[in-house]
């Protein structure tokens, strides 16, 4: 499902405009990426949870192709 899809369910579910529909959406989504971006978790029960991890880069570099690898070390130079 899209934004502008998710958007319109609201607004037929709620009997909101679409605007309306739109601006809560973007607080909420604007909402959980503050809360992430300044390292605290979100928990939506019954949905999800959404945290800032650390990802290693060793473990990134690990699944690339060969190809992809010859050309990263290249533009390293």
């Amino acid at each position: 499902m899209k934004k502008t899809e998710l958007i319109e369910e609201i607004s037929k579910a709620t009997s909101i405009s679409r605007s309306d529909a739109k601006n809560s959406i973007d607080i909420i989504l604007e909402e959980i990426s503050n809360a992430i971006i300044s390292g605290k978790g979100v928990e939506i029960r019954g949905f999800g949870g959404f945290k800032k991890r650390p990802v290693s880069y060793t473990h990134l570099r690990a699944h690339e192709t060969k190809a992809n690898l010859v050309c990263r070390l290249r533009l390293e130079k």
